[in-house]
């Protein structure tokens, strides 16, 4: 069996998109699959909490991880097979998530191009079952490989048993498991998704529109309403959109008549936006000045991101977060859920 170093309070602050002066206590890098059953063994001798880390887009750390953070780093992609509507293409959990939607549109594989500019990698996307402008990343997943951390045995998830669910799966939900690949079934006919209202007027100013032309119209949005995290510290959506009762929905709405509601995301139950909430709550300007995205009240920011400063910001951040589901809860009668997680 091979050997490996595992390195010792490493700082992190360039492994997260917050960009906090975030440490942890033990550190390997991941690059090998044949590796794991090593890293395992150690991990056991450890006796450590554990964090798999992707691309680092959704966390907010509140102090110096005290166990080992296993950063994965396992890159390739390859088709498994093709037909004349579709093709199995399989990529490991490390690559870039932006960059396999640009590759697909290039390749002629389409159905991702709603998720393009999403930050992060392909593990994250499957953990999280990211999702934007109607189209969510499960609609394409056929199965997912993952490592047991505590028996060290392989497992195929078939999509079923990846229990997905509003920007949430069964990896999300525990942390037994290290997600290695996964096989995506993508269409060869490009058939846009244009529900989402900013996406609409496209098919008619456009008339043969193309996989990459609503790619650079999504990123278009996204730079127009997000941050950019190489600049100013996010981890991108902090809230996850509540659904709640129809009967909880009309009441409200008979409240707030300008509160939106939507009926989607494969619920009977009625979405209603996270962001009109904080929008629309008493939290104060200071801390929303401080702690929110001028642009998207459901973006939760780190404005000193590149300037000195010490894990008391995450703290402080959280505090906030806390505050605002308080008031949410209070004001609304809505508890909300973070998407981000929180250490």
């Amino acid at each position: 069996m091979a050997s490996i170093v595992i390195e010792k309070n490493i700082s992190l602050t360039d492994k997260h998109t917050f960009g906090l002066p975030w440490k942890s206590r033990f550190f390997y890098e991941l690059k090998k699959e044949q590796d794991i059953q090593t890293l395992i063994t150690e991990m056991t001798k450890l006796k450590k909490p554990i964090l798999v880390l992707g691309g680092g887009s959704n966390l907010l750390p509140t102090k110096k991880y005290p166990g080992l953070v296993i950063h994965n780093r396992l890159k390739g992609k390859k088709i498994i097979k093709e037909t004349k509507t579709s093709v199995w293409l399989e990529v490991a959990a490390g690559e870039n998530w932006h960059n396999l939607v640009l590759w697909s549109i290039r390749n002629t594989m389409y159905g991702l191009e709603n998720l393009s500019l999403i930050p992060g990698t392909v593990g994250g996307a499957v953990v999280q079952n990211i999702g934007a402008y109607d189209v969510d990343i499960q609609t394409y997943i056929e199965h997912v490989e993952a490592y047991s951390l505590v028996t060290g045995i392989k497992k195929e998830f078939s999509h079923a048993q990846c229990a997905f669910d509003y920007r949430n799966s069964i990896f999300k939900s525990s942390d037994k498991w290290l997600v290695t690949k996964v096989l995506l079934k993508l269409p060869r006919n490009f058939k846009p998704v244009l529900t989402y209202k900013p996406l609409r007027e496209l098919q008619e100013l456009i008339p043969h529109l193309t996989a990459k032309q609503v790619s650079q119209e999504v990123i278009k949005i996204r730079r127009s309403r997000l941050p950019n995290w190489k600049k100013i510290g996010t981890a991108g959506s902090f809230f996850a959109n509540p659904r709640v009762s129809q009967a909880q929905a009309a009441l409200l709405t008979n409240m707030y008549p300008d509160m939106p509601v939507f009926y989607n995301y494969g619920s009977t139950k009625a979405t209603i936006p996270a962001g009109w909430l904080v929008e629309h709550s008493t939290l104060t300007q200071a801390n929303r000045e401080e702690f929110l995205y001028h642009k998207h009240a459901l973006i939760v920011v780190n404005h000193n991101k590149g300037k000195q400063m010490s894990m008391i910001k995450g703290k402080r951040t959280l505090a906030v977060v806390e505050r605002i589901q308080k008031k949410i809860s209070q004001e609304f009668g809505i508890e909300l859920r973070t998407e981000v997680r929180i250490f």
